[in-house]
């Protein structure tokens, strides 16, 4: 037993330990144009800080052109008015909201629940 295989191994060339060599990497080279995005600068945006009363915000989001838009909450106390509600159910484009800080008020929450996007940081409640 055995003898056939050893007999097969003794008449074979020395095999190396080395693997068979890979043919080598091409690689073709490509060149992209540059894209350059057409500098629009920020979006509109307005910062509600502090306790505010309702119509003291609502003169700040009135300035906000019709476009998207960036309103920054920075712990933030807001009451509710129906012509803040009234303002907010009548914005079609997105409202994009950053809060910081505690936040609270009615007026607070109708501005929460009509944002597109609510990006907040740790500090936020």
């Amino acid at each position: 037993s055995g003898t056939i295989a050893h007999a097969v191994l003794e008449a074979a060339p020395a095999a190396s330990a080395e693997p068979p060599p890979l043919p080598p990497l091409v690689y073709k080279r490509r060149s992209f144009p540059w894209y350059e995005a057409k500098d629009k600068g920020l979006p509109p945006s307005c910062r509600l800080a502090g306790c505010m009363r309702a119509s003291s915000a609502l003169r700040r989001l009135r300035r906000l052109p019709d476009a998207a838009a960036l309103v920054q909450l920075q712990s933030l106390t807001l009451d509710a008015s129906e012509e803040l509600s009234e303002w907010l159910r009548a914005r079609r484009e997105p409202l994009v909201l950053l809060c910081r800080g505690p936040v609270g008020g009615a007026g607070a929450l109708l501005l929460l629940d009509a944002a597109t996007v609510v990006v907040a940081d740790t500090t936020f409640t």
